[in-house]
């Protein structure tokens, strides 16, 4: 059950296709490697090996170098909240600029049910990080997660992410309103 060289090989693949758009945007988005890291990090295991492999960062890179591949931007968002469940990597998740990736996604892919359901799971398991920003005003985090949560107000997204949306733009809207 180790797996440690195959998950430093998926993300060390993530950043050479980001590093390759970058240099001159041929790279093609690495859905396939972020979909593999999603369906792991549902362990409690690989979460422990994806985080000291760098791959909250990795993934966070590859959805802010790719930020149009909807499919990356699903699988990105499913990733980064089955790596912070139970408020494991929320530091890690910090630093790699994790919320604002979600925030991005979730901008850029404003008519897509999936990037939405998917970004308000991870939302929710990053609760912890978004509730200490919250208490900080005033925080841009905040005010673009509000922007974006009222978004979801028109969409058909099934009943718990309906839920985790709306509970979280009602606690950011009194954060911002006391600013």
């Amino acid at each position: 059950r180790s797996g440690g060289r195959t998950i430093k090989e998926i993300i060390t693949t993530i950043n050479a296709r980001c590093d390759q758009a970058l240099l001159d945007g041929s790279a093609k988005p690495p859905v396939d490697e972020i979909h593999i890291l999603a369906h792991f990090a549902a362990d409690a295991f690989y979460r422990v090996v994806i985080s000291g492999k760098q791959g909250l960062h990795g993934i966070t890179r590859a959805m802010l170098t790719f930020p149009h591949c909807r499919d990356l931007q699903e699988c990105g968002c499913l990733a980064l909240g089955n790596l912070c469940t139970q408020n494991n990597n929320l530091v890690v998740a910090d630093q790699a600029g994790c919320i604002q990736a979600i925030i991005t996604a979730m901008r850029v892919h404003s008519s897509s049910v999936a990037v939405q359901s998917a970004a308000c799971e991870a939302l929710r398991n990053l609760s912890g990080l978004i509730l200490a920003y919250a208490k900080y005003p005033p925080s841009p985090i905040v005010t673009d997660l509000v922007t974006v949560l009222s978004h979801t107000n028109n969409m058909c997204l099934i009943p718990v992410h309906r839920q985790i949306a709306d509970t979280f733009l009602m606690l950011l809207k009194q954060t911002v309103k006391k600013i």
